[in-house]
Formats: C-alpha cells, structure tokens, sequence
C-alpha cells in the first residue's frame, strides 16, 4: 500500500471517529436537555406549591387578623354604647331633679 493510500486510510479512520464522538456528543447534549428540563419543571412545581401554601397562609393570617380587628371593634362599640347610655341615665337623673326642683319651689 503506498503512502497516499495510507495516510487517506487513516485520514478516513479518524473522520468516521471524529463521527462517532460527534454523534455521541448530541446524544449525551439531548439527554443533559432532557434531564435540565426535568430539573426546571420540578422546581417550578415545587416552588408553585410553596407559592400556594403561603398565599392560603397569609389568607389565614388575614382571616383571623379581620377577625380579631371585628371582635375589639364590637368591644369598643359596647362600651362606648354602655358609657352613652350611662351619661343619658345621669342626665335624665339631672333633668328629673331640675324639673322636682323646680316644681317644688314653684
């Protein structure tokens, strides 16, 4: 064989090599992707789950904080109620005792 022949035999060897590790470069590029995209869409379903969770937390938190905001609300509304009413007693006491005085000394 001479030389040419050679050399082209090789050069031909390490072409369909050079093939060879190209196309198991793209097969192990392909999976990598296909495994990076798994990666991703695990960890958007994981963080959509804990978006979830905290949104119905905070919602809770909101609930009871209206809640507890309502219940001091009607407390103070009682109690203003309660102080008026006894302002009103006392001043119809003070009315009725004018009105006595008055009759009286009439």
């Amino acid at each position: 064989m001479n030389l040419y022949a050679k050399k082209l035999t090789q050069a031909s060897e390490m072409l369909t090599k050079a093939d060879a590790i190209t196309k198991q470069y793209e097969l192990d590029l392909a999976q990598e992707r296909r495994e990076a995209q798994s990666i991703i869409s695990s960890a958007q379903k994981s963080a959509q789950e804990i978006v979830a969770l905290e949104i119905k937390q905070a919602q809770k938190d909101t609930e009871q904080l209206v809640t507890e905001a309502t219940n001091q609300l009607n407390s103070q509304k009682e109690k203003a109620l309660k102080t008026l009413e006894e302002q009103v007693n006392t001043l119809s006491e003070q009315i009725k005792n004018k009105l006595i005085n008055t009759q009286v000394l009439s």
